[in-house]
């Protein structure tokens, strides 16, 4: 959490050097250990990831786990707001749809 910034790399995500991305799409790309968002360019034969820091993402430092905190009082907050309105719309699915459960061992 303290370290200085990992060095970009071309194959791997600039802000936290993780390998794995979720592509959402045309060149869009989320990096799942940090979350930043950014593209893929894969024209010269490679694939080039550039993802850019954003608001919610991983903590690279101490204000970062403060900033989190707070995003996570409000969505605590929001939540208590909607619990209604979202109570309402899963209980649509409780009875029906089919559950796959995973193979008990």
């Amino acid at each position: 959490m303290f370290n200085p910034d990992p060095e970009p790399k071309d194959s791997g995500c600039p802000v936290c050097g993780g390998y794995s991305f979720r592509f959402l799409g045309d060149n869009d790309v989320r990096c799942l250990l940090c979350s930043n968002r950014g593209t893929m360019d894969a024209s010269s034969g490679k694939p080039i990831i550039k993802i850019e820091r954003s608001d919610h993402e991983m903590f690279l430092s101490k204000a970062d786990l403060f900033r989190h905190k707070n995003w996570l009082i409000g969505m605590k907050a929001r939540f208590i707001e909607k619990k209604a309105a979202l109570k309402a719309v899963s209980l649509d699915y409780r009875e029906g749809g089919t559950w796959i459960n995973p193979p008990q061992s």
